[in-house]
């Protein structure tokens, strides 16, 4: 099988900035003479998307499409995928793939942290207290998109000793850069360090380097870290040919294992793009023809003895595999769904939400490829030293304090939170949506046991503003959570290739 691996740049008006892109495609390429890598834009450049697409398909059969694109705003939700589908019209015989766009996580964190670091030093290693930090983003109407710099403050925030790291955005939405460096000064910062977050060189970037001298020419306390121009593009390139495992010729491998990438360091923004992307089966059924029939039988099993059931079609897929999971026909009436809370669960994998999740059993027991697919992290804390020291320093249980932690982070608001172990971790997250107005996606509540089990879970049925799936009294468990979300996977994957 003949793959190309097809490079999404957004296009600038500044061809410096495209030939950044030019530069990071043929240095890859010059690295793996044996794969195929092509190179588009979206706009303002010379080959556009459509074109891109096209060069890609012929003499391929199968295009793994990689944008390289920091948020996921209206060209990662529509265009791409827009021009993906009219592709496949066009190509039948060609199957297409498309890649998550690079988004907020650790490696970007590290590399932000870093550079902060390095620019300090110029300055003496000024008190971080008093020094602020800006993220400086583009802007855009979509709310996750600018939520992703929200969400990267936060995290540059619980790994740096700086009180005040705010956001600002040079276009679209607010505050902007001036607004933000007021508001600094207002506050004590004897020194602010702006940090553009782009990932190319551009107009923009022009701009903003203006913009940064007029301020300073009133306010002598600015220092602007070119974060993610040359340096990320940089070090991604680097961390790439370190990290990147040697594929078999032409990427005949349909999966490549997690393992096959080194241990040594955390894998790399790019590594996990395609290493994601190579997974080439993502579906929630079984990948075997002997898997997917005695799956089929075992759903028609649970169909046939079940009959008739109060639930709909989606919140029946939820309830039959669940009940496939585990032999226990009683989940069908001990299931309950809030208004929507298919449909919620649906939009919110979509929209690439992470999983927040009590116990270590549930990320575990979820597939990584499907949620990968997705763009979706799943995440638990139980076990984090730093959990484990508040949990006895306040007398409390390592669920709660895993919960708090997670919402430190920015992870449970807009997030799904998976409870198939611990009570308290679900009554942490209703104190947090009561007292603090956080409102997770969804909420699959399924703690098992004996103390406060069914107490939470009457709680959280008791809720009309955010959507949840609970098994009601004592029974539970992580193996029951795993189900209800693959399930929601394999409909949210159906409604993707719907439209």
């Amino acid at each position: 099988m003949t793959t190309t691996i097809l490079l999404v740049g957004h296009g600038s008006r500044n061809q410096a900035g495209n030939d950044e892109i030019r530069e990071f495609q043929q240095q890859w390429q010059a690295q793996h003479p044996d794969w195929r890598i092509d190179l588009c834009y979206i706009e303002l450049a010379d080959v556009l998307l459509p074109e891109g697409l096209q060069r890609a398909a012929q003499g391929s059969d199968r295009v793994i499409v990689v944008p390289l694109i920091i948020s996921a705003a209206g060209h990662v939700k529509m265009e791409i995928p827009e021009h993906i589908e009219e592709a496949r019209a066009q190509f039948p015989d060609v199957e297409f793939i498309y890649a998550p766009h690079l988004g907020s996580n650790e490696t970007l964190l590290a590399i932000l942290q870093k550079q902060l670091k390095s620019a300090l030093k110029s300055l003496a290693m000024p008190d971080p207290k008093t020094t602020g930090v800006i993220i400086l983003g583009r802007g855009s109407s979509d709310k996750v998109a600018n939520g992703e710099l929200a969400k990267l403050a936060r995290w540059l925030f619980e790994v740096t000793e700086h009180e005040l790291i705010d956001i600002a955005f040079t276009g679209i939405t607010h505050p902007r850069l001036e607004t933000a460096v007021q508001r600094q000064v207002r506050l004590g910062m004897s020194q602010i360090a702006i940090l553009p977050y782009y990932l190319f060189t551009g107009l923009l970037i022009e701009r903003i380097g203006k913009q940064v001298e007029r301020l300073q020419s009133n306010i002598r306390r600015l220092l602007s870290v070119p974060v993610l121009i040359l340096v990320l593009i940089r070090s991604f390139l680097n961390c790439l040919i370190n990290g990147l495992p040697k594929p078999p010729t032409r990427l005949r491998r349909k999966c490549w294992n997690a393992t096959a990438v080194s241990t040594a360091s955390k894998p790399n923004i790019t590594t996990t793009i395609i290493r994601v992307a190579m997974s080439h089966n993502i579906q929630t059924e079984q990948l075997t023809q002997a898997g997917q029939q005695i799956e089929h039988d075992s759903f028609a099993i649970v169909d046939r003895e079940v009959g008739e059931h109060n639930y709909s079609d989606g919140q029946w897929q939820v309830v039959r595999r669940m009940i496939h999971a585990t032999a226990d026909f009683e989940f069908n009436g001990l299931t309950e769904f809030s208004e929507r809370a298919v449909e919620g669960g649906i939009q919110a994998i979509l929209n690439g939400a992470p999983i927040v999740a009590d116990v270590e059993m549930i990320c575990v027991g979820l597939s990584q490829p499907r949620l990968a697919h997705f763009g979706i992290r799943a995440c638990q804390f139980i076990a984090d030293a730093d959990v484990i020291a508040a949990a006895k320093q306040v007398n409390s249980t390592r669920a709660v304090q895993a919960m708090r932690k997670a919402q430190r982070l920015g992870l449970i608001d807009s997030g799904i939170v998976a409870v198939g172990n611990a009570p308290t971790a679900l009554l942490e997250v209703l104190r947090m949506i009561k007292e603090d107005g956080i409102k997770p996606a969804l909420i699959v509540g399924m703690p098992v046991g004996f103390v406060s089990a069914a107490e939470s879970k009457d709680l959280l049925a008791e809720l009309h503003d955010v959507p949840w799936i609970i098994t009601r009294g004592r029974k539970g468990g992580s193996t029951l959570v795993v189900a209800a979300i693959h399930a929601l996977l394999s409909l949210a994957e159906t409604q993707q290739k719907n439209g």
